[in-house]
């Protein structure tokens, strides 16, 4: 834990080290799912730190083992989104929603295609993904996924090249004269 000014200290210890989990906030709770365990492989737990407590407990478990994944959160449920299994190049295209409150975690949707390493933000009622591993190479794709109106799980997200106007006269009249700033 750490406030700006102060000195920061271990609120809690998790149950294993982990290395590239899915964390994000939910429901006044933190969320941790799956992640990279020392011994190589990925972890299947999702975990809740609950901050008013202090304590880390298990919720569930992930469909599969997952790390390089991203959360981010919607209404008190986070949302796991992509990732990828122990070995790299392995993308999946998996959504899982995981709910503090309720205890659960569900399968939610699918990406339209498989991504790890991505970058997740809640942005009003929707999550914004950006960038990420895809099993082509890099990406520079940015979507978003919506609640779907019948039911809570988010739906395929709409893909856009980051990079698509950066291409010579690309830029508009504005920045057309741009020079860079001197250091």
């Amino acid at each position: 834990a750490w406030r700006p000014g102060e000195t920061p200290r271990v609120a809690a210890r998790l149950p294993s080290p982990l290395r590239y989990a899915a964390v994000t906030a939910a429901g006044g709770k933190l969320v941790i799912a799956g992640g990279s365990l020392p011994n190589g492989t990925a972890s299947r737990a999702v975990l809740v730190f609950d901050p008013a407590t202090r304590h880390v407990s298990r919720l569930g478990r992930l469909p599969a083992a997952t790390t390089h994944a991203a959360a981010a959160a919607l209404g008190g449920v986070a949302y796991v989104v992509g990732g990828r299994g122990p070995a790299a190049k392995t993308p999946t295209a998996r959504i899982v929603a995981v709910d503090p409150a309720a205890r659960t975690v569900r399968a939610a949707g699918t990406l339209a295609v498989p991504r790890s390493d991505l970058a997740a933000v809640s942005l009003g009622k929707r999550i914004l993904l950006v960038g990420g591993r895809e099993p082509t190479g890099t990406s520079a794709a940015v979507g978003e996924l919506a609640a779907a109106r019948a039911q809570k799980a988010p739906k395929t997200p709409v893909r856009t090249n980051v990079y698509a106007a950066d291409a010579a006269g690309e830029l508009r009249a504005q920045g057309a004269d741009g020079r860079p700033a001197d250091d």
